[in-house]
């Protein structure tokens, strides 16, 4: 329900800035598998939502996707 839809418009909005949501390198971390909550769904669809709303580069894209990796490591 609504996890799969913020996931997909996650998805989405990272394919607008020609990032990969499943293999592109940009979005590759290693973390141990306790991220896949709905509150980090949320989460992270709120920030990628209103970087790219707000007409974000694709730097700061990336940026927000490695400031979630760095804190998904440290789970």
């Amino acid at each position: 329900g609504e996890y799969r839809a913020l996931v997909r418009e996650s998805q989405d909005i990272l394919r607008r800035y020609d990032i990969d949501p499943v293999i592109g390198r940009e979005n590759l971390t290693w973390a141990g598998n306790k991220g896949h909550t709905i509150a980090e769904a949320r989460a992270i669809h709120g920030e990628l939502k209103s970087a790219s709303d707000a007409g974000a580069t694709r730097d700061t894209i990336v940026e927000i996707l490695r400031a979630r990796g760095r804190a998904a490591e440290r789970r």
